[in-house]
């Protein structure tokens, strides 16, 4: 066999090993659903998307920020809760703030 048809048969060779892969990969990235969204998405969608992804950065910030209001007031709630308790151990009133009691 010729150097020209071996080096074409390799070729040929290379691409359907490339092919193959190619196939597999689709398989693996859920390339049919995917381009079923493709073909369902419209302009608006795009534009929310696009708004979306503009605001992550803020979004991130703003459930950071609500996350870490929640840790301080589980903190918060876990020191009132050890106070209560070594208060009502002590025999202790309760703490009077400007006419409210704490019970």
């Amino acid at each position: 066999m010729s150097p020209l048809l071996t080096g074409v048969g390799r070729v040929s060779e290379r691409i359907d090993s490339m092919m193959a892969d190619a196939a597999r990969s689709r398989e693996a990235l859920h390339w049919v659903e995917v381009l079923q969204l493709l073909e369902d998405i419209t302009p608006h969608d795009i534009a929310h998307v696009v708004k979306l992804a503009r605001a992550a950065r803020d979004l991130q910030g703003i459930l950071q920020l609500h996350q870490n209001m929640l840790n301080r007031a589980a903190e918060n709630n876990h020191l009132l809760h050890s106070l209560i308790s070594e208060a009502s151990c002590s025999g202790e009133e309760p703490v009077r703030n400007n006419g409210y009691t704490s019970d």
